[in-house]
């Protein structure tokens, strides 16, 4: 334990089981307002340079990825990462796996949880993207945004 932790701890240890209490819920009350302040952070980051990524990313022939893209001011740059969030039709998948592909590919490609990984994917020949792609589904995960000072 840190020294900071260890003093932390005993002030808290010292402390009445009411006041600890309140304390705590003070605590998460202010985590819960942070956490609220930060998601409407990102939401006004969305709707400033959203769009502007989107089309970087666009022109890159890409739908998700990073780019950088110039700020209001001069010495900025943005990052944004627009992330990307891959399920899979359980049912279809399974299907596929079991009837459509050779036992050694299917091994390859499949889990047992029944997802493939999307670097596989990505690096699949043609005929065997061509049987998943129907039980595949992306969407958008989230997007981040750094800050970068220019020389």
């Amino acid at each position: 334990m840190t020294k900071e932790r260890e003093t932390m701890f005993q002030s808290y240890f010292e402390m009445d089981t009411k006041n600890l209490f309140q304390h705590r819920n003070e605590i998460k009350e202010q985590s819960d307002t942070a956490k609220k302040e930060l998601a409407l952070i990102n939401e006004v980051l969305d709707a400033k340079h959203y769009n502007e990524a989107r089309n970087e990313l666009a022109s890159q022939n890409k739908n998700f990825g990073t780019v950088i893209i110039n700020t209001d001011s001069n010495h900025l740059q943005m990052k944004v990462n627009v992330k990307k969030k891959v399920s899979w039709d359980q049912a279809g998948l399974m299907t596929t796996l079991d009837t459509q592909m050779n036992a050694d590919d299917a091994r390859h490609y499949g889990k047992i949880s029944v997802t493939i990984e999307e670097r596989k994917y990505t690096n699949a020949p043609p005929a065997i993207k061509s049987l998943l792609e129907p039980h595949r589904t992306v969407e958008m995960s989230s997007t981040t945004y750094e800050l970068e000072e220019i020389e």
